[in-house]
C-alpha cells in the first residue's frame, strides 16, 4: 500500500526515465514509485511496436519489476466514472488511458508525476510536474 514519499507515474514520466533522464533518475531514488497497470500497458505496448521489440520489452518487463502496480478496484472505477461524466459535462475531455491513470492516483491518494498538462484539467489531482 502507498505511503509517504510515494508517487504515482504517468507513461510521460516513464518514458524519458528509461531512456536515461539524469534528473529523474535522481528522483526515482528518492521516492517510492507506483504505477498504474494502464502504464504497464503503454510501455509495453511501445516496446511491441518499436524496431527493437526484445531488447524494450526487457528494459520495461525489469522497470515494471522495479515499480509496484496499483491493483484494480471499485474505488478506482468509480473514480474513473466520475472523473470522466465531470470532465465530458464541461466539455473538458482527456485521453482514455490517461482517465484510468488519474482515477488510479486519487484513489490511491498518490501524486501523479507528468509531463501532460492535459492532466491539470482532473479536480483533486495532486499534480507532480517533471
Amino acid at each position: 500500500m502507498p505511503v509517504s514519499g510515494s508517487c504515482c507515474i504517468d507513461t510521460s514520466v516513464a518514458i524519458p526515465f528509461l531512456n536515461g533522464e539524469r534528473e529523474l533518475l535522481e528522483r526515482f531514488t528518492q521516492l517510492q514509485i507506483w504505477m498504474p497497470p494502464v502504464v504497464a500497458g503503454e510501455l509495453l505496448y511501445g516496446a511491441a511496436k518499436s524496431s527493437r521489440t526484445a531488447e524494450n520489452t526487457a528494459k520495461v518487463k525489469a522497470f515494471v519489476d522495479d515499480c509496484p502496480l496499483l491493483g484494480w478496484s471499485l474505488a478506482v472505477a468509480e473514480q474513473y466514472a466520475t472523473t470522466k461524466a465531470v470532465l465530458k459535462r464541461e466539455g473538458r475531455p482527456i485521453p482514455e488511458n490517461d482517465l484510468w491513470i488519474a482515477a488510479f492516483a486519487i484513489a490511491y491518494d498518490l501524486p501523479l508525476a507528468t509531463r501532460d498538462e492535459h492532466f491539470a484539467l482532473v479536480d483533486g489531482l495532486d499534480l507532480q510536474r517533471w
